[in-house]
């Protein structure tokens, strides 16, 4: 969960996401009119729900659009992209999304069936051991897992197997230092609700900060306005510029994928994880 906003609140947002609905009027074009031919004021409230609760649970076809009059997309969209509101509100009207009287309000059962199954019972665990750090108490000490117990499972199963992988951690936020805490609490096998899975080749994957951390930034609109920095194994900071380089060099120095058909440099190929 990231860091700024509880589990309801990224939960609203992540529906809102999901869940499509129908505008009346094309969204792509600068200005919108009503039949009668009066400028329409875009508002939220445009957006009406076209998916049930049961359509969120499984494979569904979404109904196409045969006109230029009317708009299917998802509410989180429409927010974000369509309308003429400051970031702040687009982040409420997520957020909320499922709270009465807003557009998501029918699917609150959903929310709910979500939140309940992020949930474990703190009491049966030991989450206050000495050799655990304060930020592992403090994420789970309400009963709310942080990261999921899946991601968990598929590191259980890919090092059991052998196989050769490597891990991307992006964030959009300030939760680094969370994620990575936890992560690593597992990788020591100190996790207190999954050192069952430990095994000593979870040690491995644990991240050292700041080696194998990056930023990306942008300073202007074209593809040559973007920057990758990120700190080596050796904790010096290396500087990739131009969209093209950064993501062969993602792709071949950090994941060890060929990005020609040359042989990909083994120095470059080690297992490991990575923090953006």
């Amino acid at each position: 969960i990231s860091t700024g906003r509880n589990v309801y609140q990224t939960l609203n947002s992540l529906l809102s996401e999901c869940i499509y609905g129908l505008v009346p009027y094309n969204i792509f074009a600068s200005e919108a009119f009503s039949s009668a031919g009066k400028k329409i004021v875009r508002s939220p409230s445009d957006w009406t729900p076209i998916m049930n609760n049961d359509e969120l649970l499984r494979p569904c076809q979404l109904p196409t659009v045969t006109d230029s009059s009317s708009s299917i997309v998802t509410f989180g969209k429409f927010v974000e992209d369509f309308l003429p509101l400051e970031k702040q509100e687009q982040r409420q009207l997520k957020r909320h999304f499922t709270d009465p009287g807003n557009a998501g309000f029918g699917y609150k059962p959903v929310l709910e069936s979500l939140r309940q199954a992020l949930r474990f019972d703190p009491s049966q665990f030991d989450l206050q051991s000495d050799t655990l750090k304060g930020t592992i108490y403090d994420l789970l000490k309400d009963g709310n897992y942080h990261i999921l117990p899946s991601f968990f499972k598929m590191l259980a199963t890919l090092c059991e197997r052998g196989t050769d992988f490597r891990l991307l951690l992006r964030t959009f936020g300030s939760d680094t230092a969370n994620v990575v805490a936890e992560f690593n609490a597992f990788c020591q096998g100190i996790h207190p609700l999954f050192n069952k899975f430990y095994r000593p080749s979870h040690r491995k994957l644990e991240l050292r900060m700041p080696a194998f951390s990056a930023r990306v930034v942008r300073s202007g609109p074209l593809s040559q306005d973007v920057y990758l920095a990120h700190v080596t194994s050796d904790q010096t900071v290396q500087v990739v510029s131009e969209s093209s380089n950064i993501y062969t060099h993602i792709m071949h120095n950090w994941f060890g994928l060929p990005t020609t058909t040359e042989d990909v440099d083994p120095q470059a190929t080690q297992p490991g994880t990575y923090s953006a």
